[in-house]
């Protein structure tokens, strides 16, 4: 096996299954949970693929704390509990679970994260130095509110606005979007539709458009002849009628103007 082989994604896997043999916080077994990184590759300053995938830079996760974890909505705080347990010898330290700002707002709304379910966790005391770095990273890059930039913003904020913007982007006919548009009531939407090259089919006819039924009608009454059906269909296009409505209502109009 190749050097490089030794510290990919698939071991480092295999690792953390054999270390922790479950998810760290739920108990699922290991073959159906994840690799999390505590300190995601990018962080690192360093090209060392030995510090990236050693196993005390992650921890096994199912699923769904997975993706809470990496989108920053919780971490271990780690600090308040190594002052109080300097002196033990054990392989694991149990630390309190931290929510960031997003998870707390979710909380106070009453939204469901998986992550609320807990709020302590055993880790590997080799994982602190990792994780120490993790949070002050963190804190620092992402929830500072003194650093922010546009490009923060734009990769933390939530799922919805992200699929809305890619959504937008793809769309040729449209302008992309970096806002979400309120959604219009029926009323406000039909009062404030724009023209298009198909012309707006009327519902409710008005008494010019009656008239002009009952002119165009009596021309083939005196002709005794009956109009084709292509014929209506010109005649409710030229004269802005949906082609369904005036078609349902013509032997109404026929009869009606004899």
């Amino acid at each position: 096996m190749s050097h490089s082989r030794c510290f990919s994604q698939e071991n480092f896997r295999s690792s953390l299954i054999k270390r922790d043999q479950q998810c760290i916080l739920s108990g699922l077994a290991a073959e159906v949970c994840e690799a999390a990184h505590i300190m995601n590759k990018e962080w690192l300053e360093t090209n060392s693929k030995e510090i990236k995938f050693t196993k005390q830079n992650g921890i096994l996760l199912n699923s769904c704390l997975h993706r809470e974890f990496d989108k920053h909505f919780w971490t271990v705080d780690i600090d308040t509990q190594i002052d109080t347990d300097k002196d033990t010898n054990e392989f694991e330290i149990t630390c309190n679970i931290k929510l960031y700002p997003p998870a707390e707002k979710k909380k106070r709304y009453k939204l469901k994260l998986a992550i609320f379910e807990y709020n302590t966790i055993t880790i590997p005391r080799g994982c602190i130095p990792f994780f120490k770095e993790r949070n002050k990273y963190v804190e620092q890059k992402i929830y500072n509110p003194n650093v922010f930039t546009c490009e923060d913003i734009q990769k933390h904020i939530k799922d919805e606005f992200n699929s809305h913007i890619h959504t937008q982007s793809t769309r040729k006919s449209k302008p992309t979007s970096s806002l979400k548009r309120p959604k219009l009531s029926k009323r406000t939407n039909s009062s404030k539709r724009t023209k298009s090259s198909k012309p707006t089919k009327k519902k409710r006819l008005s008494k010019e458009t009656y008239a002009e039924i009952e002119k165009w009608i009596k021309k083939y009454k005196s002709s005794e002849s009956k109009p084709t059906k292509e014929e209506r269909e010109r005649f409710s296009t030229a004269n802005n009628i949906s082609p369904v409505l005036f078609e349902s209502r013509f032997t109404q109009y026929w009869r009606k103007y004899s």
